[in-house]
């Protein structure tokens, strides 16, 4: 059977056969996207707000129905329902481009870190390549900032023990440093300055 689109739907909620609510989260079950305006008895305007939180577009109380009420609601739900649907598909695109941001920023600066590192395999002197290393450290350094802000849920705080401990690693890789004679940080404070 071909599934029918409808532009809105109009229920009444206090009919033998409708359940109140029920009737409502089954029609937004179906089609969340659908428009639906809620007609209420003059003595049940809290269903009709009910109605409304529960994802009704609008209510209206019979009796107090005019033809151009009634058309301005209509207009208004449908177009609310199409700016809504316009808006949600736009957030979802900014979402999936503002994940890809971190990706490309990583990946330059890889490219970055590579190109130093190519760059300084033809350099001679000795404190020029220290030079191109301090540079390749810094941007790791970046790097590495860059990772952690953006794998976290939380922006105003990172793991800096995390972060010390994989700084500390790049720099005694890039150093070639043996971690043996790094004095153990008991001691730091009975070093002199």
């Amino acid at each position: 059977m071909k599934k029918k689109a409808y532009d809105i739907v109009l229920i009444d909620l206090n009919l033998p056969d409708s359940h109140g609510l029920e009737t409502l989260k089954k029609i937004l079950a179906v089609d969340e996207s659908l428009p639906v305006v809620v007609l209420t008895g003059l003595n049940d305007q809290t269903l009709g707000i009910l109605a409304v939180k529960e994802g009704a577009q609008d209510y209206l109380v019979k009796g107090e129905i005019s033809g151009n009420l009634l058309a301005r609601v209509i207009s208004y739900s449908v177009e609310r329902k199409k700016t809504e649907k316009m808006m949600k598909a736009s957030l979802k695109e900014k979402e999936i481009l503002l994940k890809e941001v971190p990706h490309r920023v990583k990946n330059n600066l890889q490219v970055i870190s590579s190109l130093l590192n190519l760059q300084s395999r033809y350099i001679q002197n000795a404190d020029d390549v220290m030079m191109f290393k301090e540079s390749q450290n810094r941007i790791r350094t970046i790097a590495t900032i860059h990772e952690k802000l953006y794998i976290t849920d939380d922006f105003n705080h990172i793991d800096f023990a995390d972060y010390i401990d994989r700084l500390a690693t790049d720099l005694f890789n890039t150093y070639k440093i043996e971690r043996k004679k790094i004095p153990s940080p008991a001691l730091w404070t009975s070093m002199p300055v």
